[in-house]
């Protein structure tokens, strides 16, 4: 059994998993810091380009301070510049769980295209090179 810090218990870890990246905006936040390091707004920027639905101030903040929270992200702050510069970047256990977030959005590219056969191959060994 595994324990979060709101002492819900869950049987699985992909329960506990899926609960840390659950909403439409996480999933995509954590994939668009797989690439590079970004500034709040360029971030925002960034996924307000790639999506029809928007994405508000409220949310984007609320969900990086939740990532955060989680150890998927650090928030890095630049004191030495005026006004202050904050970043944002994966940790190491963010960056495995993007890792496997992009192996989701290959595999669901190829479902969306409605093959009727869709070859799928990912051995144990790729996926451990993605860790």
């Amino acid at each position: 059994m595994i324990k979060n810090k709101d002492s819900r218990v869950y049987e699985l870890g992909i329960n506990y998993l899926l609960n840390i990246i659950k909403g439409k905006w996480k999933p995509n936040i954590m994939c668009a810091l797989n690439h590079h390091e970004y500034r709040y707004n360029e971030l925002l920027e960034d996924l307000n380009a790639a999506f029809e639905n928007k994405v508000t101030k409220k949310v984007l903040t609320s969900h990086l301070k939740e990532l955060e929270q989680d150890g998927m992200l650090r928030r890095i702050e630049i004191k030495s510049t005026a006004p202050k510069i904050v970043k944002y970047e994966l940790t190491e256990k963010g960056q495995k769980v993007a890792d496997i977030l992009q192996c989701f959005s290959k595999i669901g590219e190829e479902l969306a295209e409605d093959k009727e056969e869709i070859e799928i191959i990912y051995t144990v060994e790729q996926i451990d090179e993605l860790r």
